[in-house]
């Protein structure tokens, strides 16, 4: 059982007596309860009503998430909720009304998810450093200065203390090098790069630029999954110690957001063995191949908390 990174559930254990995803799922026709579990036997190998109840009783928006636009718009009609909006709206109307339903039953406060990229979404609270925010989401810092002098860290509070220097910096656009974000972020931490093979900072600490981008729902998100090293590296090197440095990818001037401070704990190890894979690195018909770390990592790791709230 992890620890301390556990999403927010529902409340069922503490108040059994009304179940929200019970509640939907009494409220569905055979036909549309079906379909239902027809699709979710192949990814979740769901056979029953009472499996999809089991699956998600503790789980409100992975239930939401799951359900097809048809059955949502069943669901909001048979709750007299409006069907207006898109697919996102539906399930966030949902989740307000369930979670409605189990306070009554519960004195216990239920957070709101955000949603992104259509998906009500839990951030998931992590145990890594980053830089005071006035206001959840961060907001772009003002344009500030490259430092003129910059001395190489000696220690781990000095490179977080560069790293705070680095907010509002414009990395300017983007070039054919997708190294080239990484590199001048080094440099203006006063790092020297060790190799591919090595931590970045003095073997110890990797140092990654992570492209975020606002999700049309308002909060950051993450691009893209980012690499971390070649398919003959062994990954787990790097990712024992990383800062991770937030650049804002939809804009031209690529302006430093923020930074995140991670360690390889037990529950970091294990959300990072979930989401390390190899692909392609290269242009299209590349053969090489590399390490890279799925988007979904950063809703657990902390990071997409930190700039989200």
């Amino acid at each position: 059982m992890l620890r301390h990174l556990m999403p927010y559930s529902n409340q069922n254990n503490l108040c059994p007596q009304r179940n929200a995803v019970e509640y939907f799922v009494s409220l569905m026709p055979r036909a549309a309860l079906l379909t239902a579990i027809s699709r979710l036997n192949t990814s979740m190998r769901i056979e029953s009503t009472d499996a999809l109840i089991e699956a998600f009783s503790l789980n409100l928006a992975g239930f939401l998430n799951a359900m097809t636009k048809d059955s949502l718009l069943i669901l909001v009609q048979a709750c007299q909720l409006p069907s207006e909006g898109s697919v996102e709206d539906l399930r966030a109307r949902l989740w307000k009304h369930g979670a409605h339903i189990e306070r009554d039953n519960c004195s216990a406060d239920q957070p709101l998810p955000i949603v992104l990229g259509g998906k009500l979404i839990h951030l998931w609270e992590g145990t890594g450093s980053f830089p005071a925010v006035s206001q959840w989401p961060r907001t772009i810092p003002s344009e500030q200065p490259i430092p003129s002098k910059i001395q190489e860290p000696e220690h781990l509070e000095d490179l977080l203390h560069n790293a705070n220097q680095l907010l509002g910096i414009r990395l300017g656009g983007a070039t054919q090098d997708k190294g080239a974000f990484g590199s001048r972020v080094a440099h203006y931490l006063g790092v020297i790069e060790e190799g591919y093979s090595e931590s970045d900072w003095r073997g110890e600490i990797e140092i990654k630029t992570l492209p975020v981008i606002v999700d049309r729902s308002g909060w950051w998100r993450v691009k893209e999954d980012p690499a971390i090293s070649m398919q003959h590296w062994s990954p787990w090197r790097k990712l024992q110690k990383i800062l991770w440095v937030a650049r804002v990818a939809d804009r031209d001037d690529s302006p430093i957001l923020s930074w995140y401070y991670q360690e390889c704990t037990e529950d970091i190890r294990f959300f990072l063995k979930q989401a390390l894979h190899l692909r392609p690195k290269g242009d299209a018909g590349a053969e090489t191949k590399g390490w890279y770390i799925r988007k979904n990592f950063f809703i657990k790791s902390g990071f997409l908390k930190s700039l989200n709230g």
